[in-house]
């Protein structure tokens, strides 16, 4: 399954490989390929410019404070709770997880998703020319 993913991922990305290459992936880290696939299909790319920001949040990779916590409760009268894509989280682990491995550190831990987050959204904006 993971390799009819990577497949089709290169063949809708002409560049898909050139960003796998620039996080330190190749051609048989099939679970990284993967999750760097569902990573960018979620964050929209190259239909869209992935902000860090928006990212993080969709993405689960926040710690608001207990102040914004407690203002957000007085505020809409309701408990607070976190919303992120559990799939789309899925795929950033695997992504990590892949990195992370060929460094020799595991487990991930949620501020290594964030700084792999934040190298593959440098990548893309690295790729990407001005007048896009």
């Amino acid at each position: 399954m993971r390799r009819i993913i990577v497949a089709k991922a290169r063949e809708v990305w002409p560049r898909f490989m050139e960003v796998a290459m620039k996080l330190g992936l190749d051609g048989k880290d099939l679970g990284g390929l993967t999750g760097l696939a569902g990573t960018l299909t979620y964050l929209g790319w190259p239909l869209m410019k992935p902000s860090m920001h928006k990212a993080v949040h969709y993405f689960g990779l926040y710690r608001p404070s207990r102040e914004d916590i407690l203002k957000f409760m007085e505020r809409t009268g309701k408990r607070f709770q976190k919303h992120y894509s559990g799939s789309a989280r899925r795929y950033l682990n695997m992504l990590t997880t892949t990195i992370l491995a060929k460094e020799g550190r595991y487990p991930p831990k949620a501020k290594d998703e964030r700084e792999v987050l934040r190298r593959l959204i440098k990548a893309l904006m690295k790729l990407e020319p001005a007048g896009v």
